[in-house]
């Protein structure tokens, strides 16, 4: 993102020689993995949590 941003305000200055960017850059392939491992991550609590619901609902039938 930071190198789109100083593209973008350097576009602008004059005398710039720079180009509007046409859309943002891609992402290196780190950040790319890093980025799936995250949602990967925050889905597994999700469902975890999913899954403890159930089984709290499970108990109070159980109790009666």
């Amino acid at each position: 993102h930071g190198l789109y941003t100083l593209e973008a305000i350097a576009s602008i200055l004059p005398k710039s020689k720079v180009k509007y960017p046409e859309r943002p850059r891609s992402m290196p392939k780190n950040s790319e993995e890093e980025a799936f491992e995250r949602k990967k991550k925050k889905l597994e609590a999700v469902v975890e949590a999913f899954n403890a619901g159930f089984k709290t609902k499970k108990d109070v039938k159980a109790d009666g």
